[in-house]
């Protein structure tokens, strides 16, 4: 049997590949036990920081998007070509934007995405939000940075 989730930890970043490609990646249930499985042993592991959820196959998640999540919700799926560049310094007015997702949480954020056009963030909680930048709190940022840049052609200076 084929594994439904291969795993590779660099540089403090794991990257994690659901690996159905026939399937586009669906989360069946025994794929979305095992992604339970995989990401409570990521979090255990002290020297993982990050973490990049990604797809087999050409026609799956890989190649389109990245996840942003917070906790165990997906609350947004970005895609890589939106992906406008990374912004090297903010400050609270844009960390507090109307159009800032936050996902640095209770903490400073310590990277910025900002997007080429509005994407829609529909929570579990609360109303829809349409976002241009990105808030993230990521411990090892340059290394998941230089992860993204390999999946976003556009983002590599």
């Amino acid at each position: 049997m084929t594994d439904l989730i291969l795993t590779d930890i660099a540089g403090g970043v794991a990257t994690v590949t659901l690996n159905r490609p026939e399937a586009m990646n669906a989360l069946s249930k025994v794929l979305r036990h095992r992604l339970y499985e995989v990401m409570t042993a990521l979090d255990a592991d002290d020297s993982v920081r990050a973490v990049i959820l990604t797809g087999a196959g050409e026609r799956a998640l890989r190649s389109r998007a990245c996840v942003v999540r917070s906790g165990v919700m997906i609350d947004l799926l970005v895609p890589y070509q939106a992906i406008a560049g990374i912004v090297p310094s903010f400050g609270a007015e844009q960390v507090k934007a109307p159009d800032t997702l936050n996902h640095a949480l209770l903490s400073w954020p310590s990277a910025m995405l900002e997007l080429d056009r509005e994407l829609t963030v529909c929570p579990l909680l609360g109303a829809e939000q349409q976002v241009r930048r990105i808030a993230l709190r990521i411990d090892e940022s340059a290394a998941f940075l230089d992860a993204l840049a390999e999946r976003a052609p556009q983002l590599r200076g």
